[in-house]
């Protein structure tokens, strides 16, 4: 992976952090009181929405600092190294803390009877992808830890 590549992925990345934080900050919670002020099922539980609303953006930037680090280590050429397996298995766990916040939203909402199919299927659609990124980034880690093995043997044989 050249540098020109991973400074434009970094660029990408920073803006993709800033829009979350705005997000954030900002437009979750206007959107929210904006449902609130309408629909009084949801009033009741305004903050719990926030709060994963800001939760699921927080791990998308969480995911956006590990990936930022691992474009360091291909950068350095040393992505097959044990440095790299803490930095991949955060990132495994970034779709999966979505999926279950997401699970455990699901319930919220279902107790709150603000059940819209839409919202529904959208919620189980989003644990389904999550749950697939995350079985796909463990296999990827696992991967990783292979060719890192790999690498080290024939490193010992040259």
């Amino acid at each position: 992976m050249n540098r020109t590549l991973i400074a434009t992925a970094k660029i990408v990345f920073a803006v993709l952090a800033l829009i979350g934080l705005a997000l954030q900050l900002f437009i979750i919670p206007a959107n929210v009181a904006g449902l609130a002020s309408d629909y009084a099922e949801v009033a009741s539980i305004e903050p719990v929405i926030i709060g994963w609303g800001a939760f699921v953006i927080a791990c998308g930037q969480a995911a956006v600092v590990v990936t930022w680090r691992l474009l360091d280590l291909v950068r350095d050429d040393s992505i097959f190294t044990t440095d790299a397996f803490t930095w991949v298995r955060a990132l495994t766990w970034c779709p999966a803390a979505i999926g279950l916040s997401t699970l455990a939203m699901f319930v919220v909402l279902n107790a709150a009877h603000v059940t819209p199919p839409a919202l529904m299927l959208g919620m189980l659609s989003a644990i389904g992808v999550s749950a697939a990124a995350t079985l796909i980034l463990a296999v990827l880690f696992t991967l990783l830890r292979q060719s890192a093995s790999m690498r080290y043997d024939l490193a010992e044989v040259i």
